[in-house]
């Protein structure tokens, strides 16, 4: 079973992508956060295969709960969807490893490639990470082997956003 974090303050827009979400993907449990503060919160606590979140949300943006999230080490897959999008805000995002910038109102079916890609993308980070702690677990990683390891697992994740952004 898989986590998504939809970010987005407006409710109508957040119960829609929850319920559509949990609709087509199995497997699939959706948790939402009404602003940034709250998704950053959520995502340091919780393993998520795909984060979507809005720009403009109220204590702290997107773009810096994105920014957050890379700082504490976390590349889990970010979407963002927004209706103040713009062309700096979306180079931003990508640049940061965002895989998608999506502007509402937004295609439904457009927002489930995203996620899907995402989510292929997603769970490869955690079974990546999952493999290195329990190898960590097993005392057969030095300190040295897991910082590697860790800075492969960034490698790969900055690589394949790069692609699919």
């Amino acid at each position: 079973m898989y986590k998504i974090l939809v970010a987005e303050d407006d409710k109508d827009i957040r119960n829609i992508l929850k319920d559509s979400l949990e609709e087509e993907f199995e497997d699939v449990v959706v948790e939402v956060a009404v602003d940034g503060r709250q998704a950053l919160e959520m995502a340091s606590r919780n393993e998520y295969v795909v984060i979507a979140s809005d720009i403009k949300m109220p204590h702290l943006s997107g773009i810096e709960f994105l920014r957050k999230l890379r700082e504490q080490q976390n590349y889990t897959p970010f979407l963002i969807i927004t209706g103040h999008g713009d062309l700096p805000h979306a180079v931003e995002a990508l640049r940061m490893g965002a895989i998608d910038f999506i502007n509402k109102p937004f295609d439904m079916n457009r927002v489930f490639e995203s996620v899907s890609i995402g989510m292929n993308l997603g769970s490869r980070i955690i079974n990546f990470n999952n493999a290195i702690d329990e190898l960590k677990e097993k005392g057969e990683l030095s300190p040295e082997e897991i910082d590697r390891l860790q800075k492969l697992n960034m490698y790969m994740a900055n690589l394949n956003n790069k692609k699919v952004g």
